[in-house]
């Protein structure tokens, strides 16, 4: 130790003891140290330092040890806590995530189960559907059948009146393939009317049609034209293209009436004539006092109606057929003592029933119009008609009466036709209790009413068994009608018809209620029971 190391030694040891610091501490431990340190330096080598330093080593790794035992105790509560924080953050997030997966699922079964059934709605539909064009599919099949088998019944129907028709010959007159058009109505097949001026016939013959035949009438002013149906066109079509052909024509088909009494057949009652303008001869001044019947031929056999009929025609053929209805009708009519001009309009269909055809009836009344009938008596009925409806207009336009059975279609039937045209007179029948006729039509068209129920004929028309028709009803009222309009007044003038309607709807007896009604119309015609003034032919009933 030289002389510097002494002073600062003993300085550091009374340094050490003034500051009296504890061993325990960390100044104590350095002092120790400084201290052994000296020892060392002074040549203190001992078994003790030695000791003392392994010691002191020990102690700094004891020391170590527990500091890092602290440290490695405070690290581990630490990743404790933050594993202990994470795992209830996890098991939080876990939950919800387990909500949200539940949910979903819930979702997708929801939209699973609406979307299965979509499905199965889309499925159903889709079946009824396919059943119901199934079903719709066999019943139109099964129509289709129908029809076809109703058409091939039709067309055998057909066919069978057709061998009738031509196995019968003309010996029974006039026969008649009959059809039903598209509205129902009866009518010849294959050919429309026209009626229109007299050159008429070359602009429809111009247009590519054929005119089977030209009838003119009106002091040759108008024609009746028979036009055949083209090839490729039916009725229906041919009346319309005729129609804007002549848009001041009446066009119609030839439809077919009947008479207004159930029932009626085409049996002859007597031989058929030979068809004559003139039956008898009487002068034009006795025809234009008769009454027109247009019906069937009339039996002249009974000396009564050979003297009452003035004139005969046949328009539906070749021949004049005497049968029961027209014969009745006219036996009816003359009991006024009028005089009679029959016009035959009649032939037969494959059933041998009454057929009268347009054309027929349109024909009659022109030739009554020329022959200047004072009253026409039509107890026939049928469809309205463009041509019929016409040549009735000119025939009351001419001054003449009309008068037409009012039907036997029964009360709830639609109105028929002549008797429902305007200014035509139309008659029901009743009989002797004043009771309508249970089969007689009704409607505001009715104008009188006359005994028509359970009628006999006198010259042995069906049988002298008794029938009931709005037919024979008519013929009654058309007698007192034109026995009126033929009887002279004062002034030795004949009265115009309207007087002479104006009185008989005075003079008619009111069975229904009061005024005209549409079940007996002005009421029941007086009947007068005898002629008045004797009539050339005339005979008691």
């Amino acid at each position: 130790m030289n002389k510097f190391s002494r002073p600062f030694g003993r300085c550091a040891i009374a340094l050490l003891a003034a500051t009296a610091i504890p061993l325990t501490s960390p100044p104590a431990r350095a002092d120790r140290d400084i201290r052994e340190d000296r020892e060392l330096r002074t040549g203190g080598g001992s078994e003790r330092s030695r000791d003392d330093s392994r010691d002191r080593e020990s102690r700094r790794t004891a020391d170590e040890a527990a500091r890092r035992s602290r440290d490695s105790g405070g690290d581990t509560r630490r990743s404790a806590e933050s594993a202990g924080k994470a795992s209830g953050g996890g098991s939080a997030k876990a939950d919800a995530a387990q909500k949200d997966g539940q949910k979903d699922a819930q979702n997708e079964a929801q939209k699973n189960d609406a979307k299965r059934a979509e499905d199965a709605a889309k499925a159903d539909a889709d079946s009824r559907k396919e059943a119901a064009k199934i079903a719709e599919d066999a019943a139109k099949a099964q129509a289709d059948a129908e029809e076809d088998a109703a058409k091939d019944a039709e067309d055998a129907s057909r066919e069978a009146a057709k061998e009738r028709i031509e196995s019968a010959g003309r010996d029974g007159g006039e026969r008649y393939l009959v059809e039903r058009g598209l509205d129902g109505r009866e009518r010849l097949p294959g050919e429309v009317l026209v009626i229109d001026r007299s050159e008429a016939a070359a602009a429809v013959r111009a247009a590519g049609y054929t005119v089977r035949n030209a009838q003119s009438f009106g002091a040759g002013r108008e024609a009746l034209l028979r036009v055949a149906v083209p090839a490729g066109q039916n009725i229906e079509k041919t009346v319309e293209r005729l129609q804007l052909l002549r848009p001041t024509a009446s066009v119609a088909p030839n439809h077919i009436f009947r008479p207004s009494q159930a029932g009626a057949s085409a049996a002859a009652v007597a031989p058929a004539l030979p068809n004559a303008a003139a039956g008898a001869t009487q002068s034009a001044a006795e025809v234009r006092r008769a009454i027109g019947i247009l019906d069937t031929g009339v039996d002249t056999r009974t000396p009564g109606l050979a003297r009452a009929v003035v004139r005969r025609q046949a328009f539906a053929g070749a021949t004049y057929i005497p049968r029961a209805h027209g014969t009745l009708v006219a036996e009816r009519a003359m009991r006024q003592g009028a005089p009679l001009a029959v016009a035959d309009v009649f032939g037969a269909d494959g059933d041998n029933r009454l057929v009268a055809p347009t054309d027929a009836v349109a024909g009659a009344i022109a030739w009554l119009m020329a022959e200047r009938v004072p009253v026409i008596n039509i107890s026939i009925e049928g469809p309205d008609n463009a041509v019929m409806a016409l040549l009735v207009r000119r025939a009351i336009e001419s001054g003449i009466t009309v008068v037409a059975a009012a039907g036997n279609s029964g009360p709830a039937a639609a109105p028929v036709y002549p008797a429902a045209y305007p200014g035509v007179i139309a008659v029901t029948a009743i009989n002797d209790r004043d009771e309508v006729y249970r089969r007689a039509n009704r409607g505001d068209y009715i104008s009188f009413a006359a005994p028509g129920v359970n009628v006999v004929s006198q010259a042995g028309s069906y049988d002298s068994q008794p029938v009931s028709g709005t037919s024979f009803a008519a013929s009654e009222v058309a007698a007192v009608i034109a026995d009126r309009l033929t009887r002279p007044r004062a002034d030795g003038r004949m009265p115009p018809p309207n007087v002479v309607l104006a009185e008989l709807r005075h003079a008619a007896r009111d069975l229904g209620p009061t005024g005209r009604d549409p079940v007996y119309g002005w009421g029941a015609i007086p009947l007068d029971p005898a002629p008045a003034v004797a009539r050339p032919g005339a005979s008691s009933p």
